[in-house]
């Protein structure tokens, strides 16, 4: 799980990506790294993506509030599992 801390640089091209089709960086500060169950945020619905769960999406999509709150809440869940 990671908090964006900056906005989007668009002058900015990163060499990270196979393909030279997106641009921009922004800084991240990494709040704990763990894997998740997709299950855990099957419950997260998307408006922008037909209203289908978040665990159905591309990366990149965007992911509009409220969202973010219900995976971060995920999170601690998935951690006192033990999964």
């Amino acid at each position: 799980m990671a908090q964006m801390t900056s906005g989007v640089n668009f002058d900015t091209k990163s060499d990270i990506w196979a393909q030279d089709k997106w641009n921009g960086i922004f800084t991240v500060r990494w709040i704990f790294i763990k894997d998740i169950p997709n299950s855990q945020f099957r419950q997260i619905r998307l408006e922008n993506n037909e209203g289908k769960p978040v665990t159905n999406s591309r990366d990149t999509q965007e992911v509009p509030p409220p969202p973010p709150p219900a995976a971060a809440a995920a999170a601690p869940r998935s951690l006192a599992d033990g999964a």
